[in-house]
């Protein structure tokens, strides 16, 4: 049987090519991943917010699966209007599934709270409309963001596609970050479960001696500990080895 560990369900946007990939990818033996897909339209306000609202049928959908969690598989589609929106999001998620249900946005602010970080280089494939949103998420936990990198750079009216930030290839991203130099911050967060990053975690560690956090690093971390599995796991960043 898969799962014969621990099952753990994904809600992810539709359009979104990479996070299942990754964590896949990261998973330990004996967990499955079980995945209902959510229908974004659009990567703007008004996408995300009926992204959200179709996400409860899937929750409802992957809780047939058996699983003991449910990841809610999009960081700017769960800070977009702060906190107290995304524990919200959570909440009402949970309800409709009947297991708890994770935010991608849960996972990264309790990474970086374990992890003490609060000086931050927030590095995203985001428009500029949804760095504001994260920034503001961010000053919100008490989390300075020292330098914003912009992978895709954009503007109000320019918006990305998630076609387009999945196409970011590893050590395209790894070299934007070391050509802007985050030599402030005490730790690096890269947003956006559409975006490859587990194969430039550990370089991105060792370059700049500062944990690294990406959404969905902390998502399979945060998930894992929730259900009970709390063995190091090599090859991730200091958050899986290490907590």
């Amino acid at each position: 049987m898969y799962g014969w560990r621990r099952r753990i369900g994904l809600l992810v946007p539709a359009s979104n090519t990479t996070m299942e990939i990754e964590l896949r990818r990261m998973m330990p033996e004996g967990v499955s991943l079980h995945t209902s897909r959510v229908l974004l339209t659009e990567g703007n306000e008004e996408g995300l917010i009926k992204m959200n609202e179709y996400a409860t049928r899937a929750a409802e959908e992957v809780a047939t699966a058996d699983v003991d969690l449910i990841l809610y598989g999009c960081t700017s589609g769960s800070f977009m209007k702060g906190e107290q929106f995304n524990e919200e999001l959570s909440r009402d998620l949970s309800k409709a599934a009947g297991v708890k249900v994770l935010t991608a946005s849960t996972a990264v602010k309790n990474a970086l709270k374990l992890l003490a970080l609060k000086k931050i280089c927030l590095i995203t494939p985001y428009p500029e409309n949804r760095n504001v949103w994260a920034r503001n998420w961010l000053k919100s936990l008490d989390c300075d963001v020292t330098k914003t990198i912009e992978l895709i750079p954009s503007t109000k009216s320019l918006t990305v596609s998630n076609a387009d930030i999945c196409r970011l290839l590893p050590e395209l991203v790894y070299s934007d970050i070391k050509r802007n130099s985050p030599s402030e911050a005490d730790g690096l967060f890269l947003s956006c479960t559409n975006l490859r990053t587990i194969e430039i975690i550990e370089t991105l560690e060792e370059d700049f001696s500062i944990p690294v956090i990406t959404s969905n690093q902390a998502s399979l971390w945060a998930a894992l500990r929730e259900v009970g599995y709390k063995k190091a796991m090599k090859g991730y960043g200091k958050l899986l080895s290490e907590y």
